[in-house]
């Protein structure tokens, strides 16, 4: 069965392709629409699958720039199996990860491929991401077509998990009708896109809905309170840390565009919550979720019994 968040990516590239799917938030301020989005998820699908069979594993490691959709998509539309990386990895933790997932493959930094010279019997670099041509769509083939994540290791050594695209189609669909992402809104994304939370509200959430992502590199505030402030940003998926660091630093603003903020990673301090709401004049929700099956509950702090203490009810399903 093919993936459902495919299918929407296309369905927005054909309905709505001009809108914006990705602004990069930083020098250059690249932009990509949904067309472009699409064309190019696909393009770069297909110069996969002339080097990799269908069904390999796939790492991929790569900043938060607009590179990262396209890539982590193409991969996904080629019947391979990605497996997200920090870009800040060492050397030694990529070998490892890469042997013990046995990557096909590496999208990634220069730095990242040559550390898997040895390890890994294809590399691709960035630049050949944008550099593929023809935008026809790809059959994924008979391969596993998964996602593979490292987990925090919260309570023992971190490993790798898998997550098949059903699951990925689910929680994007159930994030959206629990958070209520739309086309109308932007989302300011700063957690890395390699984390399960980045990667769902940074990423499957987004393209689900036709949402419009202004990507951020980390948590800079000089980029991220102006994007609040003036820049149209209607949810803010963060960490309690981001939060706190905002109410230690930023200027007293009324976010009035800001529609829902929320936190995961780490309970949020109900300090942190007092602080921001009465800087700011927004409430923060929380949200929780486990690498390994994704978010599961969501506190809406627009609902009527709406208690910053707690992470929520479940989703659907």
């Amino acid at each position: 069965m093919a993936m459902q968040l495919l299918q929407r990516l296309d369905a927005h590239a054909r309905l709505a392709g001009r809108r914006t799917a990705y602004r990069e938030l930083c020098a250059g301020g690249r932009e990509l629409s949904y067309e472009q989005l699409r064309d190019g998820a696909m393009a770069f699908a297909r110069h996969v699958r002339s080097k990799i069979a269908a069904g390999a594993v796939v790492m991929l490691c790569v900043p938060n720039r607009i590179e990262y959709p396209v890539a982590f998509l193409g991969i996904l539309a080629a019947g391979c199996s990605v497996f997200p990386v920090s870009a800040e990895i060492t050397d030694v933790e990529l070998r490892s990860l890469a042997v013990e997932a046995r990557a096909a493959a590496i999208v990634g930094t220069d730095r990242a491929c040559a550390a898997l010279k040895e390890e890994v019997p294809m590399a691709i670099g960035v630049a050949e991401i944008f550099a593929s041509d023809g935008a026809a769509a790809v059959e994924p083939g008979d391969g596993a077509l998964d996602l593979l994540l490292c987990s925090s290791g919260t309570t023992a050594r971190p490993k790798i998990v898998l997550r098949d695209t059903a699951s990925l189609d689910a929680v994007s669909a159930s994030m959206c009708a629990a958070i209520g992402f739309t086309p109308e809104d932007r989302v300011l994304s700063i957690v890395p896109l390699c984390h399960s939370y980045g990667l769902e509200h940074g990423l499957l959430a987004p393209v689900w809905a036709g949402s419009t992502v202004h990507l951020c590199g980390g948590l800079d505030l000089g980029i991220i309170m102006p994007q609040l402030e003036n820049g149209g940003i209607t949810l803010f998926p963060a960490v309690p840390s981001a939060y706190d660091m905002m109410c230690q630093v930023g200027e007293a603003q009324q976010l009035s565009f800001v529609r829902k903020a929320y936190a995961a990673g780490a309970p949020l301090p109900k300090s942190v919550y007092d602080a921001f709401e009465t800087k700011f004049g927004v409430r923060i929700g929380q949200l929780y979720g486990a690498t390994e099956i994704g978010s599961v509950t969501f506190s809406d702090p627009e609902a009527a019994h709406f208690d910053p203490r707690r992470v929520g009810v479940a989703y659907d399903g």
